[in-house]
């Protein structure tokens, strides 16, 4: 039994020495006081991106106040795309067999008075999945889910770019 223990105690005593810490940690103490307190402009209040946005902010200790004008700081995205194109088709059939998913969001944050804190920055993601034409009801909620996943995706690219600009770890 303890061969067994020590193999995983050496890998985690490694990984805790080089500094790994999981993707979705994220210390708002590390992020100047101007940052603490944020709104989200840009989007509608429902939009998936902005609901998301804040979910993700409020997880991570920022406060996100109900009105945009008692906040300190401003997420504004810029713009946010999603684009889909043919990457295969079938040579026996002529038919889609693969399609690549683009999304990307464009923001940038500044403090109330609108000068910039972190200045406009892109996130791109691309994904491919395949296309089964006999289920297309199946294949357009897989579409959207993928799409889901990509907003997520952004969402903590974000959350880590407001970090490292901020000088965090």
């Amino acid at each position: 039994m303890l061969i067994r223990i020590i193999p995983v105690l050496l890998l985690f005593s490694t990984l805790s020495g080089c500094g790994f810490h999981l993707r979705g940690s994220f210390d708002v103490d590390k992020l100047p006081a101007s940052m603490r307190q944020m709104s989200v402009e840009g989007v509608r209040w429902n939009n998936p991106l902005a609901v998301d946005l804040r979910g993700a902010l409020k997880a991570a200790g920022v406060k996100v106040p109900l009105e945009d004008a008692s906040s300190t700081s401003v997420l504004t995205i810029i713009s946010a795309n999603r684009k889909r194109r043919v990457l295969s088709v079938s040579a026996t059939t002529g038919k889609v067999r693969e399609f690549e998913l683009f999304y990307s969001v464009v923001f940038n944050v500044s403090d109330s008075n609108g000068k910039p804190l972190i200045e406009k920055q892109t996130v791109s993601l691309v994904r491919d999945y395949i296309f089964d034409p006999t289920s297309v009801h199946a294949e357009a909620s897989e579409e959207q889910l993928v799409f889901s996943e990509m907003r997520q995706a952004a969402v903590q690219q974000i959350l880590r770019r407001m970090r490292a600009q901020a000088g965090g770890s």
